[in-house]
């Protein structure tokens, strides 16, 4: 016949237990923590993934329910039906700036090509330049109105500016990998005369500009209406990454 546990080996076995799921929760908070910062993913996007991964599984969605509460509340990470259902109303931005209301374009660097968009091309979109420019490379785009045209980045070193005035990006409901009207990745980017106006993404944390990694130097840039950040901004000069 077994020995009944004393109270006094139960509350020791109960604060081994305890410290040991404290360890292990600790463990896979950090876990969790270094993989969102590797995957370049926000707080919401995996949560919402978590969501989705539990779906059809009522008794785990039962058991996770608490946690997951407690982490969007911490995050600031709401579920997507109520982040879609919040509105989003982007005022009309201030006229758009001239030839003589832009800082001057500087010589292009010897040996550097340069990508002109505008409506007359040769590149009508800057998502192709984006896709087409090499390191060290310059993009010009003609001043005027581009309305859905996000791009990501990924040269190790480019020069954007607008030129005879400034052009004007509109998000117009589109996202550059769910973050930004343009993603830089890994380098460094010189970026002048560039409007960006009304970013909207899922988790509520869209932006005008996201820098992954590496140096943004913005000149002569404004930020209207986004939704990660004030509701306007005009920066002469930011040296990291801006709403």
């Amino acid at each position: 016949m077994q020995r009944p546990v004393s109270p006094r080996r139960l509350r020791s076995m109960l604060w081994i237990f305890a410290l040991v799921a404290a360890l292990a929760v600790a463990i896979g908070t950090w876990g969790a923590w270094e993989a969102m910062q590797r995957s370049g993913r926000t707080p919401a996007e995996l949560l919402d993934y978590a969501d989705r991964r539990m779906e059809g599984h009522p008794k785990v969605e039962w058991l996770a329910a608490p946690m997951m509460a407690a982490l969007r509340k911490a995050f600031d990470a709401p579920a997507l039906k109520q982040r879609l259902a919040l509105s989003f109303d982007v005022p009309p931005p201030p006229p758009r700036r001239g030839a003589g209301d832009v800082i001057p374009p500087d010589p292009v660097p010897p040996g550097a090509t340069v990508w002109r968009v505008g409506p007359s091309g040769p590149l009508t979109r800057i998502a192709d330049a984006a896709h087409r420019a090499k390191d060290g490379d310059v993009v010009e785009i003609e001043a005027g109105d581009y309305h859905g045209d996000v791009a990501s980045w990924s040269q190790k070193r480019l020069t954007i500016r607008g030129v005879n005035g400034a052009a004007r990006l509109f998000a117009a409901g589109e996202i550059a990998e769910g973050k930004a009207i343009w993603v830089f990745k890994h380098g460094h980017f010189d970026v002048s005369n560039i409007d960006f106006i009304g970013a909207r993404a899922s988790d509520r944390n869209g932006a005008g500009v996201r820098l992954e990694r590496g140096r943004l130097h913005l000149r002569g840039c404004l930020f209207w209406g986004q939704r990660n950040g004030p509701a306007d901004r005009r920066h002469p000069l930011c040296p990291e990454h801006c709403a």
